[in-house]
């Protein structure tokens, strides 16, 4: 069953192991921050008015933040790390195919807005309110993390799950045929010059961030949090 995200202020977490044991952690600018002992009964009163709940509309089930969620709130944010990518390029009245290594890439999420940048980190968790963030180096995306969507279609991320957020959002990316007319970093030249570099499906993720923000000059936007 898909499950809906509501887009609500988190203050609270729980967590409840596989002992049984159950932990409570605050939250903090959107980040899970420490421990703390709740009041007396707020347990019991919590697990009651789920059950209530659930007796209420039959079925309930609550979303699980996937691993691939930075921050829930006050937006969604996602990462995916390096990945080997098969994609289209219109050139003129020719379609040019390629495929190649692409660097780790973080979506951010407001309504109708996608915004789609690089980021020099092979996972998750290294990603902090100061990690800087790149222009992502794809066609029909603007330095500031838009893509001018052409025959692609926007979609709203309210009453939607976090998989089908990101399904779409990879669609809406890589769903349609690229052009040549939108890309503020590079020159057109110049980015099938590093596809080419990339090709390799054995250059292997640890690679991919040398590759790119080592040998070539990524396009700085600003950090995580000031986009954010």
């Amino acid at each position: 069953m898909e499950h809906v995200i509501q887009q609500k202020e988190c203050t609270r977490v729980c967590f409840i192991y596989e002992d049984k044991t159950i932990e409570f952690r605050k939250v903090k600018k959107g980040r899970v921050a420490e421990s703390y002992i709740p009041k007396k009964g707020y347990v019991k009163d919590l697990f009651n008015s789920l059950i209530n709940e659930e007796k209420k509309q039959k079925i309930k089930q609550f979303e699980i933040i996937p691993n691939y969620c930075i921050t829930v709130n006050p937006r969604i944010s996602m990462f995916t790390p390096p990945q080997y990518r098969k994609f289209k390029i219109k050139i003129g009245e020719n379609i040019v195919k390629f495929e190649c290594w692409l660097p780790s890439m973080v979506q951010i999420f407001k309504g109708f807005d996608v915004m789609t940048f690089a980021v020099d980190k092979l996972s998750k968790e290294y990603i902090t309110e100061n990690t800087t963030l790149y222009t992502y180096p794809l066609p029909n995306l603007y330095n500031n993390g838009s893509m001018c969507l052409g025959a692609a279609s926007s979609f709203s991320i309210l009453d939607k799950s976090f998989e089908t957020i990101k399904k779409l959002a990879d669609e809406q990316l890589f769903g349609v045929d690229f052009t040549t007319e939108v890309h503020s970093t590079y020159l057109f030249n110049d980015l099938i010059r590093l596809y080419n570099s990339m090709l390799y499906k054995d250059l292997g993720k640890k690679n991919v961030h040398d590759k790119w923000f080592s040998n070539f000059e990524m396009n700085k936007v600003g950090t995580f949090k000031e986009i954010l």
